[in-house]
């Protein structure tokens, strides 16, 4: 503050930091590719049948191919999924906005992280009933693994292989709460070494 009001002298107020309130960091969707689209729905097509007639076959005199030949089959099912509206908003003034250099960086700034915490939580949780997004934790028949006995990192490397076997592709990322984590991460042996390194490497 400079100057003194009673003396009416100006007052000036200088904003050289904001010490923003603590919340989660965007975790989710900076995994999952997004596209811009003006569309109201989403439409794609699913391989719902798959059937693999592909046999070795004994050199033959049939004289058509589907009697030599095992048939294939592919089936594709169309899908939609609507697009949602997520919108958010904060009440501020032109003067407000003109008072301070930067007050519309800071606004938007938050802002935007609002809609995307909200669409990263929606992305994991969403129970893909309108207006919901369809989350992750939601699909239809997804994989998952019961913990019961097992150590967290064994019930982990048992769902790995689920999705190897069952979704036949490679798992790409996974999420931890960071108190689910510490134990795993901090784990050791009898010899007081951890498993996994030691706390300054990445693990």
């Amino acid at each position: 503050i400079v100057g003194d009001s009673r003396a009416g002298d100006r007052v000036e107020w200088c904003l050289t930091r904001v010490e923003l309130d603590p919340q989660r960091p965007i975790a989710v969707i900076d995994q999952i590719p997004m596209l811009p689209t003006s569309e109201s729905s989403i439409n794609y097509m699913e391989e719902t049948t798959f059937t693999n007639n592909a046999v070795e076959t004994a050199e033959s005199t049939a004289t058509t191919a589907s009697d030599l030949i095992g048939e294939a089959a592919l089936a594709l099912t169309e899908r939609t999924r609507p697009v949602e509206w997520l919108p958010v908003f904060i009440p501020v003034t032109q003067q407000q906005m003109e008072d301070q250099e930067g007050i519309e960086a800071y606004v938007n700034g938050r802002l935007q992280y609002m809609l995307r915490a909200r669409l990263d939580s929606q992305a994991l949780a969403g129970n893909g009933t309108t207006p919901n997004l369809l989350g992750t934790k939601s699909v239809p028949s997804i994989q998952t693994q019961a913990l019961g006995s097992d150590s967290v990192p064994d019930a982990v490397y048992k769902l790995f292989d689920l999705i190897r076997t069952g979704g036949f592709t490679e798992p790409s990322v996974i999420f931890f709460h960071p108190t689910d984590w510490q134990p795993v991460r901090l784990a050791q042996p009898g010899d007081r070494l951890n498993i996994w390194g030691p706390p300054m490497d990445a693990g």
